[in-house]
């Protein structure tokens, strides 16, 4: 399993950065999405994500 670095634009509250562990990008993205919708309370269709960078240790 590898970090990922996922930075989120959330309309009206601006950007989000969220550090996830997952074994792939797109397992990572869903992480961040899901982890950013509980947190704000914003559904996670409207939310948009920027970049994603996989850590390196």
């Amino acid at each position: 399993m590898s970090w990922f670095d996922i930075e989120i634009e959330i309309p009206i509250y601006g950007k989000h950065f969220e550090t996830v562990e997952a074994p792939d990008k797109k397992t990572a993205k869903l992480i961040a999405l899901r982890k950013t919708e509980l947190n704000y309370n914003f559904p996670k269709d409207r939310l948009l994500v920027i970049k994603i960078k996989k850590l390196n240790f």
